[in-house]
């Protein structure tokens, strides 16, 4: 018996050797392919692939259809989620800090950024009173975690609703060249290096909204309907040089203004702020004008703001933000054309505010700095300047919408849609277009139906993924 054992020791030690020349293998084999995967795509680990439970992946993007893109949420300090993306050097689509002049200053990052925890973001940036609730608190730190990583302090300078600390990061120095030419209706007057005109790049970081965040969506126009948008008065060197006063800080501004500027364009609700932009095609001077009132045969306005063309759009506005109130403003013709959509992001205002303010905001609305109306504007979780972009993975075309429904969310997925303002409305949408021109292709409003442009877009809007994504800076 013996001798038998051993012959068939024998006989199955070659076998045994094979198997375990093929487990070696096997195992040289997978870290092989382990470090060669860590090599070309050090995001994608173990432990965070993309059925991953902390893994959420959207399939396509605005620009570049069908690429998948992966936003990694890891656990950060306390566990507050932050986001990190994969790199997108190999699609052809925009990068996050790219794709800007030489001409442009790149925006720094904010020195504290790193310096406070997410949780004392939180409480410098809250409200007294806005009673969030546990869902809105974590996914409002989870937005000021973005942010951080991205460098951006939302807390910086909190001690006024206009932050000089904050214009000084604004570049100062940007490219001439513009969209288009600076005459005519004057479409897209600003650099090419301003932040609403870049596309949100296909890997930017981004933190989804609650749905139904936006439960509500209302058109500003300057003539019909509300009467609350805003009017342009492009003037030409015939027409006489008049004075622009601004009541709030003395200051006077002369500019060439047609005689019939406020009888055209003064928009038509006597209770809202009756913007007008005045805009002298002689020096490419901009003056934005709020509770703009003949005064002789000059103009009075509750505050005035002036800059040069073209700038950054990131300056010279009296909207809360600080922002010019022309960029961004949807022009006459350009949600109505059938074959060209908007090449710009779009401005808004909201009923829900945050305490913060992120560039191309410099500042926000006197009363939240002073901690009021909270009940009424609090809990919001989009700070100034903030950009909200609707999931650029859905398919519009497949959504039956109206034209101006359709350009305008088509803009919102990608260029995005800055918040500028406090208003009425969850999503207010500013344009210089007179309501007649959307009217041609639908009612503006209709009651307990889809068919109503506003309440296309709202239904859109909330029902849909809508993300915050960091500012549209270089880098």
């Amino acid at each position: 018996m013996g001798d038998s054992k051993r012959a068939s020791k024998r006989r199955f030690l070659p076998v045994r050797k094979r198997l375990l020349r093929t487990c070696l293998g096997l195992i040289l084999c997978s870290l092989v392919g382990f470090v060669f995967t860590k090599s070309i795509n050090p995001v994608l680990s173990w432990s965070n692939r993309p059925n991953s439970p902390i893994t959420t992946t959207i399939k396509g993007n605005f620009t570049n259809p069908g690429v998948e893109r992966s936003i990694v949420k890891n656990l950060g300090e306390g566990n507050t989620p932050t986001v990190t993306t994969a790199s997108n050097s190999n699609d052809q689509c925009p990068q996050v800090g790219k794709g800007f002049s030489d001409q442009l200053d790149p925006y720094l990052s904010h020195p504290t950024a790193t310096q406070k925890t997410v949780d004392q973001i939180f409480d410098l940036t809250a409200l007294p009173g806005e009673n969030l609730s546990a869902e809105d608190a974590a996914k409002r730190k989870e937005i000021i975690a973005m942010y951080r990583d991205f460098g951006i302090d939302l807390s910086l300078d909190m001690g006024s609703f206009y932050s000089k600390t904050l214009a000084s990061f604004r570049p100062q120095s940007w490219s001439s060249q513009t969209k288009q030419p600076l005459s005519g209706a004057y479409l897209q007057p600003f650099s090419v290096d301003a932040p609403t005109n870049h596309p949100i790049p296909c890997y930017t970081p981004h933190v989804q909204l609650p749905v139904g965040y936006f439960s509500s969506a209302q058109l500003h126009f300057y003539k019909g309907f509300d009467g609350v948008g805003f009017g342009v008065a492009i003037s030409k060197g015939t027409d006489p040089v008049r004075t622009i006063k601004s009541k709030a800080d003395g200051k006077s501004y002369q500019a060439h203004v047609r005689n019939d500027a406020l009888e055209l364009f003064l928009p038509t609700n006597t209770n809202a702020d009756q913007q007008v932009i005045f805009l002298d095609s002689v020096d490419n001077t901009l003056i934005n004008c709020i509770k703009a009132k003949q005064d002789g045969s000059n103009y009075a306005c509750g505050f005035a703001a002036q800059s040069t063309l073209p700038n950054l759009g990131d300056r010279g506005g009296t909207i809360a933000s600080g922002m010019s109130n022309l960029a961004g403003l949807i022009r006459e013709d350009e949600a109505t054309d059938k074959t060209t959509r908007l090449t710009h992001g779009i401005i808004i205002v909201s009923n829900r505010m945050w305490k913060a303010r992120v560039y191309p905001a410099v500042s926000g609305d006197a009363w939240i700095y002073k901690n009021q109306n909270a009940n009424r504007y609090g809990r919001g979780l989009v700070p100034y300047g903030g950009v909200v972009q609707l999931d650029p993975a859905l398919n519009l075309e497949a959504l039956n919408l109206s034209l101006p429904a359709k350009r305008i969310l088509e803009a919102v997925q990608q260029y995005g849609a800055y918040l500028v303002d406090s208003g009425g409305p969850a999503f207010g949408i500013y344009t210089s277009v007179k309501s007649s021109e959307f009217e041609q292709f639908a009612s503006i409003y209709t009651p307990n139906d889809d068919k109503g442009i506003q309440n296309q877009i709202a239904k859109v809007l909330s029902t849909s993924k809508v993300y915050v994504v960091p500012p549209l800076v270089k880098r």
